[in-house]
Parts: structure tokens; sequence; C-alpha cells
């Protein structure tokens, strides 16, 4: 495990905003700039026995608790300082977050999945866990634990409430899908779904369920 640690001036994007960040961040309108710059440590590295990186940051005036954030899709564990870590640290919370253990690369200008046992969905809890676990020991015992996240993170923030409350004393899970290896998924059904009704791939077990999507799609 590769660990850094350096007490800084400012922990919130005053400065600076990461590229990944700005992918993330809530609409303008509903966007709150930090209002002041907030001291603390920050600590960097990669999940104990594993190539998941996260950042930690620790308000010097830490109020007890403690939030932590998997990465939306595939993206880094900077991608939502401006969606929670701003707003967290702001009020005293330290704010933890990990990527996935996978990047996505560019070849010819387009996106390259990654691929490998690291990359799958089951290994993605545990590294979220991992970290609550990591982090909670660099704090010191903090007074309460929320996992928060977004899309996929969200999934992961409901897999927290779900199946370790005595870890997690809440959570916010926004926009999450739902993963389940033998049941139907998104990936199962929206394809089908948006394939339209004379496409001769979908079953006719789906079709309640394309019916279902394409009427809240279409509707407004």
């Amino acid at each position: 495990m590769s660990l850094r640690e350096a007490k800084v001036a400012d922990l919130t994007t005053l400065a600076g905003i990461d590229p990944e960040a700005a992918l993330i961040a809530p609409p303008p309108p509903f966007r709150k700039a930090p209002e002041r710059p907030v001291p603390g440590t920050l600590v960097e590295g990669e999940l104990p026995e594993d190539t998941a990186r996260f950042v930690l940051r620790l308000p010097e005036s830490w109020n007890g608790g403690l939030v932590v954030a998997a990465a939306p899709g595939l993206l880094g564990e900077r991608s939502l300082d401006l969606y929670w870590s701003d707003f967290c640290v702001a009020r005293g919370f330290a704010f933890a977050c990990t990527d996935k253990g996978a990047r996505i690369g560019f070849v010819d200008g387009r996106f390259v999945l990654p691929s490998g046992e690291g990359c799958r969905i089951r290994r993605w809890y545990p590294r979220l866990k991992a970290l609550a676990e990591l982090a909670s020991a660099r704090c010191g015992r903090p007074e309460a634990v929320f996992a928060v996240g977004v899309s996929n993170g969200g999934y992961l923030a409901r897999c927290a409430m779900e199946r370790d409350p005595e870890l997690f004393s809440g959570g916010v899970d926004v926009s999450g899908p739902l993963w389940r290896a033998d049941e139907p998924t998104l990936l199962r059904e929206l394809p089908l779904a948006l394939a339209g009704p004379d496409a001769s791939a979908l079953d006719a077990e789906y079709r309640p369920i394309r019916a279902l999507t394409l009427r809240a799609l279409l509707d407004d």
C-alpha cells in the first residue's frame, strides 16, 4: 500500500478543479463555490493489496463525521470533488473517495474499457468498504460514517447501507442502477426496450418492460 500524506492550506476546489470533477458537477444554478479555504490533511494512495486509488480529506476543524464515496462509472477518485467533497469538508466532515481500480483508456480518440478480474462489478463494493475502514482508522474513530454516490457510486452507497449497517450510519444514493448477477439489469433491459416494437430479439418476458420503459422515455 502506497500512501502520501500532507498538511495543505485548502482541501476544496478553490485550490484547483480536476477535469473529471467538472464532468460530474451539479448544474451551475445548484452548485455553490466554497466560501473560504478549508485547511487540513490530504491523504492519497492505493487501497491495501489493491490497485484502486483513493483520496481522503480531513479538515482541521473536523466535526467527527466521515463521508465515503466511490467514483461514478469508471472515473477517478477526484471526480466527486465538486459534487460532494466541497460540500462536506466546508461543513467539517472528512471526505474520502475511491475509483474502481480501473481507468478508461483512449485509443485513436475512442474510449477503451478496461477488462480483467479487478474490474468486475463484484470487486466494487469491497473497495468502498475497505476505504471506509481505512479512512475511519486514519480519522480516529468517527462518530458517524455515511456512504454517498452518483450512478454506479450510488449503487455502492445502497450496498453499504444494506450490507454493513453496523459500519455505515446512513447514506445517499443518487441515480444508482441495480446490478444483480442472476436477474435482469439495465444492460439487458434497456437495449431491448430501445430496439423498438418489432425487434425480433425482444423476448416475450420483456415486452411489458419494453412498453413501460418506452412510455417513460417518451411521455413528458
